[in-house]
């Protein structure tokens, strides 16, 4: 593949070769748009940064940037956060516009970022731990420890921040009441983190609201084998929490909400079932099961009449036991990734064992067969 991009054409088969290509400089020399573009051709040269195109790209819908994306770039490399949010600052800020930080892997967080980002308009910060124990964030591969989350926590607070949101699942393979209780165990030990902070130095009280989703397994992931629960399980699993939370020192600066069960129940359903289903959805749209994304509108007797009438069992679908040889009515999509991977995975979650991130080391899934992507940055792996 050429280093020289004089083209449209010759930067599209770049992201075709490679699978992705940057737009900022990075530890390869030479591999990014502006190293490989004549500057010349493809900005205009009193630019103030790389996202005034010209040219070609300016034709592909007025932004090389999308038709870039649909043409599989992507920005791999977290070194150029800080030079994308100093281009939405900068922008931003002409329109009085706030920017508010999604949900983040709490060790990829910048204090840097974080203070930036503040210059506009404090708002509150969304965290991820998914899990309130180290124990089950092991189980589902998240990768962070308590100590990680705690001290991006801490960066936070230092930072100005005093609002925060947490995220966490209800309902995952092998969880135990000693989880769902560390869930606001773990938001209390952040609140502690938060008042260590001088008070001259602290953004006033703090809020630690955390959200809880219940877990839905999906097709082509390691859970596909997880079975789920009733209504009234996912609901004294959310009790469980809400009475831990009660019993916290910190609990006036703590806040819990969470999702609606019946909706999971049914989510659990529509994502693992198979062509049958097809007629119980028609059925309940005859039977008046409109605009459900709405709570007032929603009903879920509706639902459970309509998988009656059909003959079908949400249960069959939802909370039964599956086993590893079980054919599923996905099996035939091919993703790139192998089942057997899948049950490995399964296996592993089972014995909460972590699996590296592809870029430390292949798994072997299969998805290097697809000829690019991340299975190429490291040309040194062996899948």
């Amino acid at each position: 593949m050429k280093r020289k991009l004089e083209s449209m054409e010759d930067l599209l088969q770049a992201v075709e070769y490679y699978g992705f290509l940057p737009f900022f400089p990075n530890d390869i020399p030479g591999f990014s748009v502006e190293e490989m573009c004549a500057p010349a051709y493809w900005f205009a040269e009193d630019r103030d940064g790389p996202w005034e195109w010209k040219g070609p790209a300016a034709q592909t819908k007025r932004c090389a940037y999308g038709k870039l994306f649909r043409k599989k770039a992507g920005f791999v490399s977290r070194e150029w956060l800080p030079e994308l949010v100093n281009f939405l600052i900068e922008e931003c800020s002409k329109r009085k516009i706030n920017i508010s930080l999604p949900s983040l892997r709490i060790d990829a967080f910048s204090l840097d970022v974080m203070s930036k980002v503040q210059d506009v308009k404090k708002s509150s910060l969304t965290f991820a731990p998914e899990a309130g124990t180290q124990r089950l964030r092991d189980v589902i591969n998240k990768g962070l420890t308590e100590e990680v989350i705690l001290q991006g926590a801490r960066e936070a607070f230092e930072g100005g921040w005093s609002h925060v949101k947490l995220y966490f699942m209800l309902g995952l393979p092998t969880e135990t009441e000693e989880d769902m209780k560390g869930i606001p165990e773990l938001a209390e030990r952040m609140a502690e983190a938060y008042y260590e902070i001088p008070k001259e130095r602290r953004n006033g009280k703090c809020q630690i609201t955390m959200s809880t989703s219940f877990f839905v397994p999906k097709p082509c992931t390691p859970f596909q084998w997880a079975r789920m629960y009733s209504p009234e399980d996912y609901l004294g699993r959310a009790r469980i929490v809400n009475h831990t939370m009660k019993q916290q020192h910190n609990q006036k600066s703590l806040k819990y909400n969470w999702h609606e069960a019946y909706v999971t129940v049914l989510e659990g359903v529509l994502a693992r079932g198979d062509r049958k289903v097809a007629d119980a959805i028609e059925t309940a749209y005859k039977m008046g099961a409109l605009y459900d994304a709405w709570g007032e509108t929603f009903h879920y007797e509706i639902w459970t009449a309509a998988f009656e009438k059909c003959g079908l069992s949400i249960d069959f679908y939802n909370t039964r036991e599956r086993s590893l040889d079980e054919v599923f009515p996905w099996d035939f999509i091919d993703t790139g990734v192998t089942k057997a991977f899948y049950k490995r995975e399964w296996e592993r979650a089972m014995q909460e064992k972590i699996t590296p991130n592809c870029r430390q080391s292949c798994s072997g899934c299969g998805a290097k067969r697809f000829g690019g992507g991340v299975c190429f940055e490291n040309q040194n792996s062996v899948c």
